[in-house]
């Protein structure tokens, strides 16, 4: 089933104006294992460079360094992805 684009559109600028669902603080080998809100993963010293978005509107933002792995995790349900330090986007 696809997503709407302009529900999609409307995904892409909730993170944009509020950040991820969840940010991933926790990876073993390829897997994520773990993934906080950013009230908790950002003070403690996690970051993300890019945010995937689920078609239900959850979000997971990573590191460069865990992107991969993140992007593995729903691989089939992510419709889009928003990097926030150029604020593009892509739908996929």
């Amino acid at each position: 089933m696809k997503t709407n684009k302009d529900l999609v559109k409307r995904y892409l600028a909730r993170v944009a104006a509020n950040g991820p669902t969840r940010v991933v603080t926790e990876v073993d080998g390829d897997d994520v294992v773990r993934a906080d809100p950013p009230s908790l993963a950002l003070p403690d010293g996690h970051s993300f460079t890019i945010v995937y978005i689920r078609d239900d509107g959850w979000s997971l933002g990573a590191c460069d360094q865990w992107a991969g792995a993140a992007k593995r995790l729903w691989a089939d349900g992510w419709v889009a992805a928003y990097c926030p330090a150029t604020g593009r986007a892509v739908i996929l």
